[in-house]
């Protein structure tokens, strides 16, 4: 054999090392110990938008610095979503997957923002944005009566975005008619009235009246707020086709679309709570 191949064998690589199929030992240290690993490896400081996790005892683990420690933000729109729009899961991200939807309980911190659509008729963008407030708390008030399942929320922020200042260059007339629309979508929020018990909220970009009552309402202070009541007003309708002279009679509520489900003006003054002279 040559002093070539001699060489060449003697210094040969030694073999990679084995590794034992078992059990981890990860989770033989503290539980201690392993959350301040948990908060090296994991954000816990930013703002972010949803992601998934899976239900074993690291990833349990893990979920709550993760969830318990960063502020998830949530944008609500009133734009119609393809195939579900009124109760659309598309705001919440990652998290809107069906599959997915039991882990909004998980989340302590929640940020929405509520955008805004210029436009003139907005019927169905109130009506999109209570649907898809109603869903987020129907998730979160799902197993409400149960110590193990309930919501982990604590801290709720809903930020409700001021229109721009013209920003297509309207007329000021009809800029106006536009603000003036669009401001029609604030009670829509009284969708999040059921929450209750949340430690920490904060409204803003609403009147500071309205503000001051849905964060003690959603605290869970202050009492039940009522169901609003309003008067009945006699229409006479025309029976069958338009030539018809045949006519009935019923009465109909007065409310209109944008107006509250619930009697806030009561529930202010039953807190302390001032109104002013033009609250609706």
């Amino acid at each position: 054999m040559s002093a070539a191949l001699l060489a060449q064998k003697e210094h040969k690589a030694p073999p990679p090392p084995s590794f034992q199929q078992g059990p981890s030992r990860f989770l033989n240290l503290p539980a201690e110990l392993r959350i301040i690993i948990y908060k090296l490896l994991l954000p816990h400081t930013f703002d972010i938008g949803l992601v998934d996790g899976r239900h074993t005892q690291v990833s349990a683990e893990a979920r709550h610095i993760f969830y318990s420690g960063n502020n998830f933000c949530l944008t609500l729109d009133g734009h119609a979503h393809y195939p579900v729009s009124l109760q659309s899961p598309d705001m919440l991200g990652a998290l809107g997957h069906p599959c997915r939807l039991s882990l909004l309980r998980d989340l302590r911190n929640v940020h929405i923002t509520i955008d805004p659509m210029m436009v003139k008729r907005q019927y169905w963008v109130h009506r999109r944005y209570r649907g898809r407030l109603s869903l987020l708390v129907q998730i979160l008030k799902q197993y409400a009566d149960q110590v193990n399942r309930r919501s982990m929320l604590k801290s709720l922020k809903v930020h409700f975005v001021a229109p721009p200042a013209n920003p297509r260059g309207y007329g000021d007339d009809y800029y106006d008619f536009l603000v003036e629309e669009v401001s029609k979508n604030l009670f829509m929020l009284e969708e999040l009235a059921p929450l209750r018990g949340v430690e920490e909220v904060v409204i803003t970009g609403v009147p500071d009246w309205f503000a001051l009552c849905l964060q003690l309402c959603i605290q869970g202070k202050g009492g039940h707020v009522n169901t609003a009541e309003y008067p009945k007003k006699e229409v006479r309708e025309r029976i069958g086709r338009k030539t018809s002279k045949k006519f009935v009679t019923r009465w109909v509520s007065t409310k209109e679309w944008h107006m509250p489900n619930l009697d806030w003006r009561e529930y202010a003054v039953r807190n302390g709570i001032q109104l002013p002279a033009d609250a609706d």
